[in-house]
C-alpha cells in the first residue's frame, strides 16, 4: 500500500508540473512581426492647372491596375520618409508636401501585423504638378496621371483599379472630410501634440498680449468715433410754426465759433444760443 501511495503521488506531481508548463507556454508573450506601409492621397491644389482638384493615380506594373503612390517602409525609414520616397519612385513627384494624416490602420493576423499610415499631400509647385509627373514606364510603375472622381468610377467599373482607396478618400475629402495633424504620429517619448502647424494653440503670454492689443484697438476706435462726432456739423431741422427745438442724438453744436464761418452761420448760431435759454428741449 505504501508503494502504491508513493507512485500515485508521483503521478499527481508529474501531471501538476505538466499543467504548469502548459499554462506558462500559453501565457508566454508573443513577439509580433509588423509589416509597415505608407500611402499617399495627393490632390492638385493649383487653380491655374488644367488638372485642378484632381487626384494623383499610379498605373501599377504586372497588370495590377491603377492605385495610389505607396509601398512598404524600408529599414531605417519613418512613415513620412517612405511616403515621400514612394511618391518620387512611382509618380515622379519630387516636391510633395504632406499636409496631414487621414488614417492609421493596424491589422493582426496570427503572429504577423500590418500597419498602414495614409497621408494627405499636395505638390508644392505648379511646375512639379504639371511637368514632373511620370510618363515613362520603369520597374516601379508604368505611368502616373491626375484623375477625377468620375474617372475613378469609370476605372472601377472596368475593373482597372487595384483598390478603392483613392476613390473612397477622394469622395471623403471632397465632402469636407477631416485631415488629422501630422503630430498625431510621432516617436516614443515625444510630448503630446498641442495642435497642427496650420493652427497652433496660443500660449498664455500670447493670449494676454492679444487681449491687450484688442483692448487698445477698441479704445482707439472709440476715440476716433468721438472725434468724428464732435467734428460733424449737421444742419438743424426747425419748424417755423414751433418755438421748441428738438435735437437728435447725432446733432451736436461746436464748442466754439470758428473764425471762418459766414455771417449767415454766425447769425444762426447766435439765434440758437438765445433759444437755448428760453426753450425747453424735448428728451432725446
Amino acid at each position: 500500500m505504501a508503494i502504491m501511495d508513493s507512485s500515485a503521488s508521483s503521478l499527481t506531481n508529474s501531471s501538476t508540473s505538466n499543467n504548469h508548463s502548459n499554462n506558462n507556454h500559453k501565457n508566454k508573450r508573443c513577439v509580433f512581426q509588423t509589416v509597415q506601409f505608407a500611402l499617399a492621397i495627393v490632390r492638385n491644389p493649383f487653380v491655374e492647372s488644367k488638372d485642378y482638384g484632381k487626384w494623383l493615380a499610379v498605373h501599377e506594373t504586372k497588370g495590377r491596375g491603377w492605385w495610389i503612390p505607396g509601398g512598404a517602409v524600408e529599414r531605417g525609414e519613418t512613415f513620412s520618409q517612405a511616403c515621400l520616397r514612394e511618391c518620387v519612385e512611382e509618380a515622379g513627384m519630387t516636391s510633395i508636401q504632406l499636409k496631414g494624416i487621414l488614417k492609421v490602420e493596424h491589422s493582426v493576423s496570427g503572429d504577423v501585423c500590418r500597419m498602414r499610415v495614409i497621408y494627405y499631400g499636395e505638390p508644392q509647385s505648379l511646375h512639379d504638378a504639371t511637368h514632373n509627373i511620370k510618363r515613362v514606364p520603369d520597374d516601379e510603375s508604368l505611368e502616373a496621371k491626375w484623375v477625377s472622381i468620375p474617372d475613378l468610377v469609370n476605372l472601377a467599373s472596368c475593373s482597372q483599379l487595384r483598390g478603392r482607396e483613392l476613390l473612397n478618400w477622394a469622395m471623403y475629402l471632397e465632402n469636407n472630410g477631416h485631415v488629422f495633424p501630422l503630430e498625431m504620429l510621432g516617436e516614443e517619448g515625444e510630448l503630446p501634440p498641442l495642435g497642427s502647424h496650420s493652427a497652433p494653440l496660443p500660449q498664455p503670454q500670447q493670449q494676454q498680449q492679444q487681449h491687450h492689443q484688442q483692448q487698445h484697438q477698441r479704445r482707439q476706435q472709440q476715440q476716433q468715433q468721438q472725434q468724428q462726432q464732435q467734428q460733424r456739423v449737421i444742419p438743424t431741422a426747425m419748424n417755423n410754426n414751433m418755438n421748441t427745438f428738438h435735437p437728435t442724438k447725432e446733432q451736436q453744436f461746436p464748442p466754439r465759433v470758428s473764425p471762418t464761418i459766414t455771417p449767415e452761420q454766425r447769425q444762426f448760431i447766435e439765434w440758437t444760443n438765445a433759444k437755448r435759454k428760453e426753450a425747453k428741449y424735448a428728451p432725446v
